[in-house]
């Protein structure tokens, strides 16, 4: 234990203060009962501090009897009372002895007493004395101060640099607000908002406060940045969002943000970091900064207990087009909202993750894709009443999600930009699930550059899209996608008919693992994405009999990468169709073998949810998938559930409805269609029954948003660049 003459503001650090900037403990009592008392700093040694401060109580009320003399009490401070003054508001989170002990040891260091006397002289209602006097005042500072309303508004000194605004958030605790103030600054290195404290970093707003992004990749504390897997080379297709912006990068953050950690007893919903009324653009930051960290990164380890996020009131890039920042923003595990910003780029904007959903320790999404989802609850990532815009033709995505994605999109106008994700299979490494959920409505999809892009895509989990309008957006629609039904992929193979992970038809005889094929034969040779049999089979199919099945080329090698099936989308008497790869193709030579198989359930397919798979070890390294590897199920049977993804009430500019399309595969089949197929994994134009508990949307505006004002939003200038300042970061 470490005991010293510190202020309550700096014990954090152990700095010395001075009178203006920070108040001892019992200043706190001031704010508290109305108590006048002394900002002073003085040392313990000084016998003038200590005598003739003659003190007393009169209900609420205390009075210095001797005006004349400086009241100041010094303090011996413990780092448990560091400890709990950094817990102001959750004071009841802390272990009540030891808070009690401490601070009876700081009412008696403090000798508020007359000197040689060690009782409180009055108190309204009777003299109380010695220790019952101090269990009383303890008591009414322990009830009160939680309600006092402590929070402080520290400065940021200029010149504005990260090393300035850093050493704002070192003596800010929770509740407190760093203000940044006008400034137009080149910012070097990372500004660090850990998770010992929750606090709101507020600029003077957009037009104000800009912050230049300049951490370079030779920074202090730059990491690698692991370029994804899925950057392979393919051109992007309708219905599927390939993003060219791949590059590895180096560097730091600009910002990086903890949340506010918290405990299993002390809910932490009224713990809020925040970032409001503050421009970003790039001012040279070298290499593009990848989704795996991001440009501003706000990660938090379990959302049960940490603390909220809101990002409100800030610009990104310039109308213009110019100075957009290099790369992308990071969102893992983050539950609160980024609401009315206005955001002008070029690669996807974002990157939503929920790996350590309920601690996970595996960080791979396993246990927000094991966990119920609480549709129109609180705990999401929610992005409403922002305008975002894409600055050239292509159509990017507000955002890529996937490691147990879960997040609302509502009430957003949205320009060239749609809502992107990633499934189980490519981007997310070793063990990553795809994106779990997206909750999106009453939103508005405009188009500048007719990009005709879909405006959401989803590649896993369950979606439920309602009241969306677009305006002059060609080929509107809302696609659903499994890439693991035509490409092997490194970590979970393909849905090729005989992977453990899905669900496979083996009526004919073998095993989930090793299924009897419904057809086998030698091919003639394919053409295009057309294979034809040799000799043709007899009795000849019936057309339209394979479609939705799987097409294997057995000679193939069963591999990683290796495009040796397609799911099936036609037939004729002696030739299948097949689907398009992604990166490359299925294709046969002559004299090749090949099987007809089925599967009946891809394991984390668009329309499914929950199961009980689990991510308990090593990477696979290679797709035979025996009963022992890695990822598994319990017993090696695929339990996800399928609820199915729904949507209602979309309209295009011409009042026409918006539904689902499925881009890619007969295997995610329409319920609607007749006849009615089975199973199905989507709904058009209807309400989910309430068997699915989609229940009322979260309240708009968000609950966050109305706890604190806004800061000023004047009229945005395009171009402005940053200048640097004149300390070196």
């Amino acid at each position: 234990m470490k005991s010293g003459l510190y202020c309550a503001r700096c014990c954090s650090i152990g700095a010395k203060c001075s009178p203006e900037q920070h108040r001892y403990f019992l200043g706190f009592a001031n704010l508290v009962l109305g108590f006048e008392m002394s900002d002073c700093m003085r040392t313990q040694r000084n016998p003038r501090h200590r005598r003739g401060a003659q003190v007393s109580f009169y209900g609420k009320m205390l009075e210095h009897r001797r005006r004349s003399i400086t009241a100041c009490y010094p303090v011996e401070v413990h780092e448990q009372f560091c400890d709990y003054r950094r817990g102001v508001p959750d004071l009841l989170e802390l272990e009540c002895r030891s808070t009690v002990a401490l601070l009876a040891k700081f009412v008696t260091t403090a000798e508020v007493s007359n000197p040689g006397t060690s009782r409180f002289e009055r108190i309204g209602f009777g003299e109380i004395s010695g220790k019952i006097a101090r269990v009383f005042w303890l008591s009414v500072i322990l009830l009160l101060l939680p309600l006092s309303g402590l929070a402080t508004d520290i400065k940021v000194q200029t010149p504005v640099t990260a090393e300035t605004i850093n050493a704002a958030i070192r003596q800010a605790v929770d509740g407190d607000t760093v203000l940044i103030p006008p400034t137009n600054a080149t910012i070097s290195s990372t500004i660090i908002i850990p998770n010992t404290k929750a606090i709101t970093v507020q600029g003077a707003g957009i037009s104000s406060t800009i912050l230049g992004d300049a951490v370079g990749t030779r920074d202090s504390g730059g990491s690698t940045i692991v370029p994804q897997s899925d950057s392979m080379a393919a051109p992007a297709r309708k219905g599927f969002n390939v993003h060219p912006q791949k590059r590895a990068a180096k560097g730091a953050n600009l910002i990086k943000v903890s949340l506010r950690a918290g405990t299993a007893r002390s809910p932490s919903t009224s713990k809020v970091t925040r970032i409001t009324g503050i421009k970003f653009i790039d001012a040279g930051r070298t290499g593009t900064m990848g989704g795996n960290n991001g440009i501003i990164q706000v990660h938090g380890a379990d959302q049960r207990y940490d603390g909220r996020f809101r990002m409100d009131h800030c610009q990104f890039g310039n109308s213009d087009g110019s100075q957009q920042l290099n790369g992308t923003h990071n969102f893992d595990t983050v539950v609160g909202v980024i609401d009315h910003c206005t955001m002008y780029f070029r690669p996807p904007w974002s990157h939503i993750y929920d790996k350590q959903w309920n601690g996970d320790p595996t960080r791979s999404g396993q246990q927000s894709w094991n966990s119920p989802l609480h549709w129109g609850g609180e705990d999401w990532l929610f992005f409403e009443d922002n305008k975002i815009t894409a600055t050239s033709k292509y159509g990017y995505g507000i955002c890529d999600a996937y490691w147990g994605a879960r997040a609302v999109f509502r009430y957003n106008s949205f320009y060239d930009v749609s809502v992107q994700t990633h499934g189980t299979e490519t981007g997310a490494g070793p063990k990553g699930r795809g994106v779990t959920a997206i909750d999106m409505y009453s939103n508005d999809f405009y188009t500048i550059h007719n990009t005709g892009d879909a405006m959401l895509l989803m590649r896993s989990g369950v979606a439920v899209v309602h009241d969306n309008r677009t305006h002059n957006w060609p080929n509107a629609r809302i696609a659903l996608a499994t890439y693991r039904t035509y490409m092997s992929i490194k970590n979970w193979g393909g849905a090729d008919g005989s992977n453990q992970l899905d669900r496979n038809d083996f009526s004919r005889g073998g095993t989930n693992k090793d299924p009897t094929p419904f057809a086998t034969g030698t091919a003639k040779a394919s053409n295009g994405l057309v294979m034809t049999a040799s000799p043709a089979p007899s009795p000849a199919w019936t057309p339209g009999q394979w479609k939705g099945y799987t097409l294997v080329n057995t000679d193939r090698p069963r591999q990683p990468r290796s495009v040796y099936f397609s799911v099936i989308t036609n037939n004729g008497k002696d030739n299948i169709t097949f689907h398009g790869g992604f990166g490359g193709s299925l294709a046969f030579t002559e004299g090749q073998h090949f099987k007809i198989t089925r599967v009946l359930q891809a394991v984390d397919m668009t329309g499914v949810t929950g199961g009980t798979l689990q991510n308990t070890g090593s990477r696979i390294a290679n797709v035979s998938f025996p009963d022992t590897s890695d990822p598994k199920y319990p017993g090696g049977k695929n339990d996800q559930i399928n609820v199915g993804c729904w949507e209602w009430a979309n309209k295009d500019s011409g009042g026409n409805n918006i539904q689902f399309a499925n881009s890619n595969t007969p295997l995610i089949a329409n319920c609607g269609a007749s006849p009615a197929p089975s199973p199905c994994y989507y709904h058009n134009d209807a309400t989910p029954p309430p068997s699915f508990s989609y229940g009322t949307p979260y309240p708009h505006p968000h609950p966050l948003t109305l706890s604190a004002g806004a800061p000023p939003m004047p009229t945005e200038s395009p171009g402005v660049a940053a200048t640097p300042t004149a300390m070196k970061q």
